[in-house]
């Protein structure tokens, strides 16, 4: 009777487990990819909310903004609109994630006393934030209302 294993067993033990982490590798690396995206849009989302709510609270305006003038990737600050240099939140995006928006949410909003969301100029600010993340076969949506509230969207869209 033998005790141990052969080096031809141990040998093909390791092929085994090198083949299946080659399998495995491209799955982790979307599942990654995909709680980034997640993970970022869970944060502009909220912070959307936070500027509706301040505004609420405090009963006066406040700003959610780019940080960047059209660049929501280069990360965004909520600030009361009459202070610009005090951020009540401060972000950076990840640098893997991009974000889109349509023409109302390219510049941001301002969130008034009763909750709406109004552009720089006064419209009314409904739109869409889409983030995404490339070779990932899904986008992040943020929907605004036109009285200000966000909700959270998913697209099968793959990104460009």
């Amino acid at each position: 009777m033998q005790n141990g294993h052969s080096l031809i067993e141990s040998l093909m033990v390791l092929l085994l487990i090198a083949i299946l982490g080659t399998l495995a590798a491209p799955n982790l690396q979307q599942w990654q990819a995909r709680q980034r995206l997640q993970a970022a849009a869970n944060m502009l989302h909220q912070d959307i909310g936070l500027a509706r709510y301040q505004a609420v609270i405090q009963q006066r305006e406040i700003s959610i903004r780019p940080r960047v003038m059209n660049c929501w990737a280069c990360g965004w600050r909520v600030f009361p609109t009459n202070q610009p240099d005090v951020a009540i939140v401060e972000r950076s995006a990840s640098q893997t994630i991009t974000i889109g928006s349509n023409s109302p949410w390219q510049n941001g909003a301002d969130y008034q006393p009763n909750g709406a969301a109004e552009q720089v100029s006064g419209a009314f600010a409904a739109g869409t934030l889409i983030l995404c993340t490339r070779g990932l076969n899904q986008q992040a949506r943020i929907i605004i209302s036109r009285s200000g509230r966000a909700r959270r969207g998913q697209s099968s869209q793959a990104c460009l």
